[in-house]
């Protein structure tokens, strides 16, 4: 089932004209922008769709849309879909959050071929009130997710080279860096760290120079080596992209 969140996008993006749900190469893409442009919109985890981009991006330019949730509204209901009492959640998603899907991206990004859009979005979550359900035991903290709706976009943040990773992080990044440094700097633990830090250099963003104690420096590369990974992009001719974002907000429920 279409989540709304899904549908919302799909009707955003493809504003501009192109036909949807469109089946290509034995793969259903969400739209066809033109005879050589492919939009697709990811909810999940990017590992999902790997094997299928990788076919598609063979003969396709793809625009690969994946929200980036930077805020939710938790709205619980009951069976009738009542409004029985809402919250906002008030912990912030910081955008280096999308370096757990990429890290499993790094064999695709960058490509020719790919330009991946995130959207900073704004959603709400629809969930079944505990108080409707009869149980025994006492319910999980998290009840079914019924739909997630957008309910408003404040930017995007689009990636095409190695570089654009840049984006996603603090733009004083320490020099050398190593996983600790960035560690504290983010104030995230440091096996996260390490992701972002191995995303950064299987895209060439970043190269070791040595060491300090036990964990290894990098340092920021003065060209990320997209032309060594994919030869084809220096000459790779690139579509315009699909309708421009607009500043879109949903209207808020009373």
């Amino acid at each position: 089932m279409e989540r709304s969140l899904h549908k919302q996008l799909k009707e955003l993006y493809t504003a501009g004209g192109g036909k949807r749900e469109v089946l290509i190469d034995g793969f259903r893409v969400d739209a066809l922008c033109d005879c050589s442009t492919i939009l697709e919109i990811q909810l999940g985890p990017l590992v999902a769709i790997r094997r299928k981009l990788t076919a598609l991006l063979a003969h396709y330019r793809v625009h690969l849309v994946k929200p980036l949730v930077i805020r939710r509204f938790f709205r619980w209901v009951g069976k009738d879909g009542a409004l029985i009492w809402h919250r906002s959640d008030p912990r912030v998603t910081p955008t280096w959050q999308i370096f757990e899907d990429l890290v499993y991206f790094t064999n695709l990004f960058p490509h020719p071929n790919l330009t991946i859009r995130l959207p900073l979005a704004t959603v709400e979550e629809h969930r079944l009130s505990p108080r409707t359900i009869a149980v025994r035991k006492r319910p999980s903290k998290k009840m079914p997710v019924l739909d997630i709706r957008l309910r408003e976009i404040q930017g995007e943040i689009i990636l095409r080279h190695a570089a654009d990773l840049l984006q996603l992080l603090p733009a004083e990044l320490p020099q050398p860096m190593d996983t600790a440094s960035l560690s504290r700097l983010l104030d995230i633990p440091e096996w996260e760290a390490r992701r972002i830090v191995y995303c950064l250099r299987e895209c060439g963003v970043v190269r070791q120079v040595g060491y300090r104690k036990r964990f290894r420096t990098y340092i920021l590369t003065e060209r990320p080596k997209d032309q060594e990974k994919h030869p084809r992009a220096q000459a790779a001719s690139r579509s315009p992209c699909p309708t421009p974002l607009p500043c879109f907000a949903s209207p808020r429920p009373k």
